[in-house]
């Protein structure tokens, strides 16, 4: 039955009179396996890696617009260069399953459509190459002016995927500070066994600081911070504010007043 439909590069499939159903949709995109076998031993060395392979989607669509099907080649071929201009995309575009509409892929054609098949039985099948996790489409926003005395602040990460500098393309995760400050103080994490991290950065400022978790950039008020952020007893941007799934702490304050500071917190939730 082709009642699920999907919208991809912003154009829905009931637009383009097309109907569909999902022929492979995985619950997991294939892991990056790292294994070394040696001689004179059984078995292999496993290297646990979290990294993952883009997803594949297949979806087969038929045509489903109203009144009769095209009855001459000629009227088909217009129809098949209509689909073909819409799926035949240079970049990765938004593809949105209607059972999930708060959730897109990054998503690419790449396989050629057999449209003499889809004349003969109005049954075409697509294939989409896929970044490996599914995004948020709301961007998720945390406020708050940080406590000192009352104990770390938390949010809630709804996605089953840690957010780091290594999260794929269309990922994001921007912490904003906001006051003046003459030395700061960072606290992300450390707690529940998991590993977080502690970073203090003696250099003097004021105005919005800006750390992108994923471009791995730092600005003050606009202008490259990088070099004077680290300038402090300890920092491992590898380790900054990574956004893990479930409940997170962090803790931003003014090392020398013990001032709190006004932190935003941005990102886009990514799932398995």
């Amino acid at each position: 039955m082709m009642g699920l439909g999907f919208s991809f590069n912003g154009i829905h499939t009931s637009s383009m009179d097309l109907g569909a159903r999902s022929v492979k949709r995985p619950l997991l995109p294939n892991a990056k396996v790292k294994r070394l076998e040696v001689l004179g031993a059984s078995g292999m060395f496993d290297f646990p890696d979290s990294e993952y392979e883009s997803r594949e989607i297949v979806m087969k669509v038929t045509f489903m617009g109203k009144g009769a099907w095209p009855t001459n080649f000629n009227d088909m071929r217009e129809k098949a260069r209509l689909i073909a201009n819409w799926l035949a995309q240079d970049d990765f575009c938004r593809l949105i399953m209607d059972d999930e509409p708060d959730k897109y892929y990054l998503a690419k054609v790449t396989n050629e459509l057999d449209m003499e098949t889809f004349y003969e039985t109005g049954i075409v099948e697509i294939q989409f190459d896929c970044q490996p996790f599914a995004l948020s489409i709301e961007e998720e926003v945390f406020t708050y002016e940080s406590p000192l005395e009352s104990g770390l602040p938390w949010f809630v990460n709804p996605g089953t995927r840690a957010i780091t500098p290594g999260s794929p393309i269309g990922s994001k995760s921007i912490v904003r500070i906001e006051g003046s400050w003459t030395q700061l103080g960072f606290n992300s994490n450390w707690h529940d066994g998991k590993e977080g991290s502690n970073i203090f950065t003696n250099t003097p400022g004021s105005g919005v600081l800006e750390i992108d978790n994923i471009e791995m950039t730092i600005t003050l008020n606009g202008d490259n911070w990088f070099e004077e952020f680290f300038n402090g007893e300890y920092g491992a941007i590898d380790r900054l504010f990574r956004i893990l799934p479930g409940n997170n702490y962090i803790l931003v304050w003014d090392r020398g007043t013990q001032e709190p500071l006004n932190v935003t917190i941005s990102y886009i939730p990514l799932w398995y």
